[in-house]
């Protein structure tokens, strides 16, 4: 998994995060800066592992 890819994948996670957050209630936002955290930490863990 190359940096490029994951700052793509930011990108657009960022924006969906950004869209239900205007979309819903900011309640929910917390549950997407989470999801991107455990995301990043899979993805490197992954790498790592390979």
């Amino acid at each position: 998994v190359s940096a490029f890819a994951i700052s793509q994948w930011l990108v657009a996670f960022s924006m969906l995060a950004v869209y239900f957050y205007i979309k819903w209630h900011p309640v929910f936002f917390p549950y997407y800066v989470v999801g991107a955290v455990l995301s990043i930490a899979a993805l490197e863990g992954v790498r790592r592992y390979k």
